[in-house]
């Protein structure tokens, strides 16, 4: 599950989410691949 105020970024094209609300699946995919978080 995707933590709610977890950053994640794509490390392909540098879109940032931040998670607002917590969901079910764990991975959050940009580009094809899944997002990776990151550390501020």
């Amino acid at each position: 599950m995707a933590e709610k105020g977890k950053v994640l970024v794509c490390e392909k094209c540098g879109n940032i989410v931040v998670v607002a609300k917590e969901g079910g699946n764990p991975n959050i995919d940009c580009c094809g691949e899944h997002m990776k978080e990151k550390a501020l």
